[in-house]
């Protein structure tokens, strides 16, 4: 299991790329599969597919099987928390660059 210090070290590093923020952002709503996610986002599901196969290395988004199609999620776990703190500092209104 990851410290919460290399979480948080990944997670800035996601963010650096705007697109891999959004769809962390997203996810933290509700789980969602590739084409949720491109019709939700607007990014073009060759780019999406390799933002989401970053993340998934990274260890910041995980994925399930559903029939056909990949269901993507965060992960449950301290990860959720920084999210959550993150998030909260930008819908307070801090101006918050990575």
């Amino acid at each position: 299991m990851l410290s919460n210090t290399e979480l948080t070290t990944r997670l800035i590093k996601a963010y650096r790329k705007p697109d891999r923020g959004r769809i962390i952002r997203r996810l933290r709503h509700r789980h969602a599969t590739l084409d949720d996610l491109s019709s939700d986002l607007m990014i073009n599901k060759a780019n999406l597919s390799q933002h989401l196969a970053a993340l998934r290395v990274c260890g910041l988004v995980v994925s399930e099987r559903q029939g056909r199609c990949l269901r993507y999620a965060l992960p449950i776990g301290p990860l959720r928390a920084i999210i959550d703190d993150l998030s909260s500092g930008e819908q307070e209104g801090e101006n918050i660059k990575l």
